[in-house]
């Protein structure tokens, strides 16, 4: 797995609070850290590729406020790479009372570096007091060049995905101008 991160913490030094999802996921807690953090694993080869994938993702966007902070890499026993922390960030608004246009800020963000997120629909999304957002889950995640022909194609599917799922926007060009969260008369 892509270790470009200088901290790497053994998978037997976390203690797990919270399972996120069986065998992925979990809520944990290290020395090195006053609050809880994400712990994401890969063990099973096969999910390796897209947790490298996701990584190098991480590792364009650090330290720009589009996604969680990267912690750092997790050996496994035998000093391989099974995965990664990134600071928590707790899911603690309903849908209807999420501040959106963060999420529309932070996905323009990631648009900016050149990256399509791919699944950009608010769960994806993690609003932060303060109407500021970070996104998540990196996997589908693709990495576009300006000049490529679809990348204003793939920017708008992922707008597209976050209407879907109740956030809607009015463009001119490429621009956000307005949103609307459904069932409401936006933020």
């Amino acid at each position: 797995m892509h270790g470009w991160h200088p901290r790497k913490v053994g998978h037997d030094e976390l203690n797990l609070i919270k399972t996120l999802q069986r065998g992925r996921m979990y809520i944990a807690s290290h020395p090195d850290f006053a609050s809880p953090i994400l712990l994401k694993l890969a063990f099973d080869d096969d999910d390796k590729p897209d947790m490298d994938h996701e990584v190098a993702v991480y590792q364009a966007v650090d330290g720009q406020g589009i996604a969680p902070a990267f912690y750092g890499h997790v050996l496994g026993n035998r000093g391989n790479s099974v995965g990664f922390i990134t600071e928590y960030v707790s899911p603690t608004a309903s849908a209807t009372q999420r501040d959106y246009h963060g999420c529309l800020q932070a996905l323009r963000s990631l648009h900016l570096y050149g990256i399509s997120h791919g699944d950009a629909h608010i769960g994806n999304c993690l609003p932060r007091p303060g109407g500021t957002a970070v996104l998540v889950d990196f996997e589908l995640a693709e990495f576009l060049s300006e000049d490529a022909p679809d990348a204003p194609a793939e920017y708008r599917r992922d707008l597209d995905i976050m209407q879907r799922f109740g956030v809607r926007y009015i463009l001119k060009g490429e621009t956000v101008i307005d949103r609307q969260i459904r069932g409401t008369n936006g933020p």
